[in-house]
């Protein structure tokens, strides 16, 4: 994901930040005089914003430390990197960064960081880019629990483990006889599936397919690169022709090994159709972005302040009928209720039985968006028998006492913007509840 700020005077210049998706974080926005940022917070139990900069060079010298101290205002743990156009000796290099201290040196800006409350922070620094600014590498310890890389890992369980686990841990007929048993019941059935997918699954990280570029393109690269390097140190105009000639050559070889690879993806599809709906839903399927909401009190940041805004929004659109209410016709409700139940003697439904259990299971989509419980559709398939006869006990108790129990009625709200609408309004949300699949198939 990337975050930008483009510079409105004149062509080219700002500044930007690329994080991963998975690394829970907001941008915020901070208003300084001349100095050009674009900020983050990273979320945690440690927050740490980073911000970062480019002072422009013609800039008035006094508005630096204001910006400065601006970004990093109530900010317990800050870090602010990028071009701050060092040319003086009040950054402590051993003389002005526009004279070269190494003979046969090109002069150059020196490039650093300035963090606020982080500690034991580490430094490295880059040649590989052709650029009088080295890339410079700092690592911030961080305690936080995100898990960083988890679009790079996938789970692999072996279901046949899962299903010795669940066999010897499960009992097939489990005495159950009130609602509290019932609730105790399902706690426990969902433990043991949890537990046993941890002990029979494996987590392994997996690389992404990059474009494969073949040693003499490289070789061009690597070319390329060496002679801008000597271009940027002597200025001489047939270098620089060779590395525009080099360039167009690279830009024009890497066009058509893209175009060759997407032509290969393409003919193994015609030999396997559903190969060209994955294609088309991996092109048409896009990661929602959630920008900062305008709430009451301005615009909204946090991911924790974005949920209850969302909350506060849901809880004003869904509400009860205001008062004054219709006595006469409550009492009336009531009352016929009451003379239903007099006269009508209760008959509890049909029970269920196992194989009708196994046939809704096996009738559920395994990609299906699992509910509180977090029990996927494919673990409820690859469930033992006596796992299948404990759940039909817990539903036929459930028939038995007219008693739906609350662990299927919680849900996970997700809201997705609404096409075409000012997605800054908490308003142009629409939400889908996630309920428990065991909850549904008790249901049916």
């Amino acid at each position: 994901m990337t975050y930008r700020n483009d510079r409105l005077s004149h062509r080219g210049g700002g500044t930007a930040i690329i994080i991963k998706r998975t690394i829970a974080h907001h941008s915020i926005d901070i208003h300084t005089t001349c100095l050009e940022n674009t900020s983050i917070v990273i979320e945690g139990s440690q927050k740490i914003t980073i911000c970062c900069i480019y002072w422009p060079p013609r800039s008035p010298p006094q508005a630096l430390i204001p910006d400065l101290l601006k970004l990093l205002r109530n900010r317990t743990k800050c870090f602010i990197v990028g071009d701050f156009n060092a040319r003086h000796i009040m950054w402590s290099p051993i003389a002005k960064t526009t004279i070269p201290t190494r003979a046969n040196a090109r002069p150059a800006t020196i490039d650093f960081g300035i963090s606020c409350g982080l500690d034991d922070i580490l430094v490295e620094t880059h040649s590989e880019l052709s650029s009088d600014h080295n890339p410079v590498q700092f690592i911030i310890p961080t305690t936080n629990n995100n898990r960083l890389y988890a679009q790079n890992c996938t789970t692999f369980t072996n279901w046949n483990l899962f299903q010795e686990i669940l066999h010897s841990t499960i009992p097939g007929n489990p005495n159950i006889s009130n609602a509290n048993e019932i609730d105790e019941k399902i706690a426990q059935f969902t433990y043991n599936i949890h537990s046993a997918i941890n002990q029979s699954s494996k987590v392994k990280v997996i690389k992404h397919n990059i474009t494969f570029i073949p040693r003499s393109l490289r070789t061009k690269i690597a070319e390329k690169n060496r002679l801008r390097k000597q271009w940027q140190a002597t200025r001489f105009p047939p270098i620089k022709q060779e590395v525009n000639r080099l360039q167009r050559q690279i830009r024009r070889d890497l066009t058509t090994l893209k175009k060759q690879e997407w032509d290969d993806i393409l003919s193994d599809a015609n030999s396997y159709p559903d190969d060209i709906h994955k294609i088309i839903r991996k092109k048409k399927t896009s990661q929602i972005h959630y920008p900062p909401l305008l709430g009451y009190r301005g615009l909204v940041y946090d991911t924790l302040d974005k949920a209850n805004l969302f909350a506060e929004t849901l809880e004003e659109t869904f509400t009860e009928n205001p008062e004054p209410y219709d006595d006469d016709h409550i009492e009336d409700v009531e009352r016929q209720v009451r003379r239903f139940f007099r006269t009508t003697s209760f008959q509890p439904p049909p029970l269920t039985s196992p194989g009708e259990v196994c046939e809704i299971i096996l009738d559920l989509e395994n990609k299906k968006s699992p509910g509180a419980d977090q029990i996927k559709n494919v673990a409820l398939k690859s469930l033992p028998i006596n796992a299948i006869t404990y759940l039909t006990k817990i539903f036929n108790r459930c028939l038995v006492n007219g008693y739906f129990p609350p662990a299927w009625k919680h849900a996970i709200i997700t809201l997705l913007p609404k096409p075409g609408k000012d997605a800054k309004f908490a308003t142009n949300y629409r939400p889908i509840s996630l309920l428990s699949t065991i909850g549904k198939i008790f249901e049916k």
